[in-house]
């Protein structure tokens, strides 16, 4: 039984949390993906980059379905209180296991502490909303 546990928490660390109008500032933590006018999503990754290197990869997917236009989308990802360095991306496809992914623009969130909002815009350009 404590395997079974561990494997769910484990599970829920790797995948983001997918919580419609939750964002990130509401849950006081993570980073949140607001999809924009786009079709198709069904698979939507964040990658955290700590002084312009990978530090971590959270994603989510769909397997019946996409995202819908302005669903939000909540990764329980840790921002870190240095001083480094931290930029996001995210990777996006139409397919629910990440093939033939895109990726979007890197935008800085050095400044934040707790939480990062964000849009991924109909032109599939991340856009930081807001952050503490």
């Amino acid at each position: 039984m404590k395997k079974i546990i561990v494997m769910l928490l484990a599970v829920l660390l790797l995948f983001g949390c997918t919580n419609k109008e939750k964002t990130a500032e509401k849950h006081g933590e993570g980073i949140s993906v607001e999809i924009g006018e786009i079709d198709n999503i069904r698979y939507v990754s964040i990658r955290v980059y700590m002084e312009e290197l990978p530090f971590s990869d959270f994603s989510t997917y769909k397997e019946d379905g996409s995202f819908n236009n302005g669903e939000i989308i909540w990764f329980d990802v840790p921002i870190s209180q240095s001083d480094y360095s931290q930029e996001i991306e995210v990777i996006y496809s139409n397919n629910p296991d990440g093939s033939d992914s895109a990726t979007s623009n890197r935008i800085d969130i050095t400044e934040a502490k707790e939480w990062v909002n964000t849009e991924l815009n109909d032109k599939l350009q991340l856009e930081l909303s807001d952050f503490k």
